[in-house]
């Protein structure tokens, strides 16, 4: 964004899932019910896990209350769970959206392989330690954080940067630009990438055959005109570029391929991550990717970072084949 320290170049994306409700205490044992006193579960007399609803209805989301939307019907046959930040909520909703043939379709496959998504609140102590005590009996597929490289670099305010990761297939820098290090990229993106990894210790490596995925990072939009159309309703964006006296709708959007960079870092360090921590790498399929190696545009959501509903269910079909083959 500007010249100087690295931290000066990033704008912190908005914490996501503002909101939502923090403190909530649940049973810490697999085995044990969600602590109901604590109104943090759903009311339901219907099937449950552990005392977390199933959830087949997306009108019954609460950002309030912690529950499992998911397609089966019976706790046993659920098989993995997802749990995760915003970029969860797509896959999470595709699971039990049905708008038509294709919607039924992954709903279908997703019930075949068992997936159920850990959703309510933000994710504090209640929401963690609900994925542990799942992940005691299920398999678990975290959809961790993912916008940080989109978010901290998607506005250019003073000279443009570009960078030279390791294993691009593209050396090309753009004329005039600041050439910032990749060590010094992966020591910004490394304070969140520690959450990751604060996770998967968490959870521990499973035991009795029940494995831990790292789901891969959707990758950035290609089109600057698209974004710049949806940056007027992103009121974090436009009170940004108001601090440095700029408007909105004239403030520069990193480059296409800079961006695309960026999270070609970030995936990395996720990867990295996964193997570290024996956990299964999970990458977004080809049918994600433009031919220019960009997020189609018709999977995102109608922001300027999130995947779409559309996306959520191309990872549902994608994730019940991936872990299909590695839990047999």
């Amino acid at each position: 964004m500007v010249a100087g320290p690295l931290h000066r170049f990033a704008v912190p994306l908005p914490r996501e899932e503002r909101g939502r409700i923090k403190g909530a205490v649940l049973a810490p044992a697999a085995g044990k019910a969600v602590n109901a006193a604590m109104s943090v579960t759903l009311p339901s007399s219907g099937p449950s896990l552990l005392g977390l609803p199933l959830v087949s209805d997306p009108a019954r989301e609460n950002a309030q209350c912690l529950c499992l939307m998911t397609p089966c019907t019976d706790p046993a046959q659920i098989r993995t769970i997802l749990i995760g930040h915003s970029n969860a909520a797509p896959i999470a909703r595709a699971l039990i959206t049905r708008r038509g043939a294709k919607e039924t379709g992954a709903m279908q496959a997703a019930a075949r392989a068992g997936l159920a998504a850990l959703r309510g609140t933000e994710v504090n102590a209640a929401y963690r330690d609900a994925a542990k005590a799942l992940g005691r009996l299920c398999n678990v597929a975290l959809v961790w954080l993912g916008n940080q490289a989109n978010g901290d670099f998607l506005l250019t305010i003073g000279r443009a940067i570009d960078l030279v990761p390791r294993g691009y297939p593209d050396t090309h820098t753009a004329p005039n630009s600041q050439i910032v290090p990749e060590e010094a990229l992966r020591a910004h993106f490394a304070p969140s990438v520690a959450t990751l990894d604060g996770m998967l210790a968490e959870l521990g490596p499973g035991g009795g055959g029940r494995r831990r995925f790292v789901v891969g990072i959707q990758p950035p939009l290609f089109d600057n005109d698209l974004i710049r159309q949806r940056l007027s309703a992103e009121p974090h964006y436009a009170a940004l570029a108001q601090q440095f006296g700029l408007d909105i709708a004239h403030v520069g959007i990193t480059a296409a391929p800079v961006r695309r960079k960026l999270w070609f870092v970030l995936r990395e360090m996720y990867r990295e991550t996964a193997a570290l921590r024996g956990a299964i790498f999970v990458d977004v399929p080809p049918g994600a990717f433009d031919a220019q190696g960009f997020l189609r545009a018709e999977l995102a959501a109608s922001d300027v970072t999130h995947p779409g509903l559309p996306y959520g269910r191309l990872m549902i079909e994608h994730l019940a084949q991936q872990i299909a083959a590695m839990t047999g």
